[in-house]
């Protein structure tokens, strides 16, 4: 069996290493979230390197936070983001440290339902960037619909997938390594179509309830812009 790891670029090379540690103990954080210092120290432990403690979390801080250094990089192409002074991992940043590190999927699986559960959607990141989209484009059907309806969208999906989070987790991990294997390259994809990938596979795979949610989006979107015409015309 083929080692998916060297079909991921941020995983392969010198600096896969410290890639590696970066998304895994971002993961098993609170929140998925930590300050820079708080990583290099994390990290630091985790290599248990001789000499001081201190000094080596100082020359991973150093490796960590210097321009073009792995936070920046792993920023730019969407494993990471800052919020409130803190790295936090995203939605495609934990399913790529699963892949890193397959132990790590029930600790991933424990936050995708305490996302789902509480209504935070796939991932808080993800979900506050579709809040703030002032319009986007639904996939499926190609028509514009509003950024805050397709925030409620996306909550109904990942609603939907409470019940089963487990199962779904699961399943969404072994369509990515699918992609993968087909030719996808995890470090250039947004997370935005990542998770349309992933997430409309288990709509089509099995999901009813999601898919009535998506029609009475598209009704809305489509009563909307209906009205936004017919007024328009009365005004002509």
């Amino acid at each position: 069996m083929d080692n998916i790891l060297e079909k991921i670029p941020i995983f392969t090379g010198k600096k896969a290493g410290y890639n590696r540690l970066i998304l895994e103990t971002l993961l098993e954080a609170e929140n998925l979230t930590l300050t820079e210092w708080e990583l290099a120290k994390h990290i630091q432990a985790k290599t248990k390197t001789q000499g001081d403690w201190y000094s080596q979390a100082q020359r991973i801080y150093s490796l960590l936070i210097r321009k073009k250094g792995r936070l920046e990089e792993l920023n730019n192409k969407g494993y990471i983001d800052w919020k409130r002074n803190k790295v936090e991992l995203t939605f495609k940043g934990m399913l790529a440290a699963v892949l890193s590190n397959p132990e790590l999927e029930e600790r991933a699986i424990k936050m995708w339902e305490h996302a789902v559960k509480s209504g935070m959607g796939m991932l808080p990141v993800f979900v506050s960037k579709v809040a703030r989209t002032q319009r986007t484009r639904l996939p499926l059907v190609g028509i514009n619909i509003n950024g805050k309806r397709m925030k409620r969208l996306f909550l109904a999906f990942a609603k939907g997938l409470a019940a089963n989070a487990k199962v779904e987790f699961k399943a969404m991990i072994e369509h990515i390594k699918k992609l993968i294997r087909n030719g996808l390259n995890l470090d250039e994809i947004s997370e935005f179509d990542l998770l349309n990938m992933v997430t409309f596979n288990r709509v089509v795979a099995a999901r009813e309830s999601f898919v009535r949610n998506l029609e009475r989006a598209i009704d809305e979107a489509l009563e909307e812009s209906s009205k936004t015409i017919n007024k328009r015309n009365a005004n002509a």
